[in-house]
């Protein structure tokens, strides 16, 4: 009977200090976790935070922690060594690796994501893969959390911004200029050499006044030998309307107080396609803000697309229901 209490004290002796021991260990481990996340949020008010996020490692050395505190509580209740459980994990590596394998890929693109400065919070991403068009709001283990323009939050894997392409915006928002590169398509068939009654009208624009003297009044050195014959298009110093649009429409964008003019500004020709020549516009505007960006962008582009039919060039568009209306009416009338 002795023998039976005796043996029953020793098991709750037992007990008790097995719980003890666990308890310790858990009070230890979330002391030590909570000194890394303390020991993160003072880096966090250090500047180079702004710069590179390290909360994907930290979050790998809490798992770190958790792992081996479990592993030593496992260890204590079976009474088990440490290293033989270790070598059971070993043998269970391949089905640890299917299990954890979001969180290993996401650790490896954690660790390239921070070391080659590709994201940090604060950046505005785009992902035309995944519809994400947004401000980066956390960068975690396994997911990067991105709040759209329209307020909605959304979470990207990790690893999926190394194996898809993602446009980064930083480099635009510290250059403080955006760029605006957009075609106006021209109608060919309303491209032709300047007349006489057009070069008198655009003659009196003062943008254009000194080209149109300079272009007429060309080095004889330069000029080729014509004859009276000759048709005018064989000289060279003759001028397009669209080549007279192409200059105004640069020296107005020029002397546009919201245009960078340190920047590159030039209105260029496309490859001709079956909507018609793509007269691209290659700028930058001051204001890179998303409101101020797209109102100068806007007027630019209404602005130009007015005063085409000045220099006598058409916008190409696909012709519409009322277009063939008109078209059919004129062939009645005929």
């Amino acid at each position: 009977m002795s023998g039976w209490a005796l043996k029953r004290f020793i098991f709750w002796l037992s007990l008790i200090h097995n719980l003890s021991y666990i308890y310790m260990l858990g009070i230890g481990m979330i002391v030590l976790i909570s000194f890394i996340e303390s020991w993160h949020q003072i880096y966090m008010l250090l500047p180079i935070a702004k710069h590179r996020s390290i909360k994907g490692y930290v979050q790998l050395v809490k798992v770190f922690v958790v792992l081996v505190t479990v592993l030593i509580i496992i260890s204590v209740v079976f009474h088990t060594q440490v290293n033989i459980l270790l070598g059971g994990l070993g043998v269970m590596a391949s089905v640890l690796i299917l299990v954890f394998k979001d969180t290993l890929v996401g650790v490896v693109a954690s660790i390239q994501l921070s070391s080659n400065k590709m994201l940090k919070v604060g950046d505005w991403i785009t992902i035309p893969k995944r519809d994400v068009d947004g401000i980066v709001t956390d960068i975690t283990l396994n997911t990067v959390k991105v709040q759209n323009f329209d307020k909605t939050i959304i979470t990207v894997p990790t690893y999926a911004l190394v194996q898809d392409s993602f446009q980064n915006w930083k480099g635009m928002e510290e250059a403080g200029t955006r760029m605006i590169k957009r075609p106006i398509f021209v109608d060919m068939k309303s491209i032709k050499f300047i007349d006489k009654t057009l070069r008198d009208r655009l003659y009196k624009v003062p943008e254009l006044k000194g080209f149109i003297e300079t272009s007429e009044n060309i080095n004889a050195k330069g000029k080729q030998d014509t004859t009276e014959s000759a048709a005018p298009f064989f000289k060279y110093d003759k001028l397009t309307n669209l080549g007279l649009f192409r200059y105004y429409a640069e020296m107005w964008i020029k002397n546009h107080p919201k245009a960078a003019k340190d920047k590159i500004i030039i209105l260029r020709h496309r490859t001709p396609t079956e909507n018609g020549l793509p007269l691209e516009i290659y700028m930058f505007s001051k204001d890179n803000e998303f409101v101020g960006y797209e109102n100068f962008q806007n007027e630019v582009f209404e602005y130009l697309l007015a005063v085409m039919h000045e220099f006598d060039l058409k916008v190409f568009q696909q012709p519409a229901g009322h277009d063939l209306l008109e078209l059919s009416g004129a062939k009645q009338s005929d």
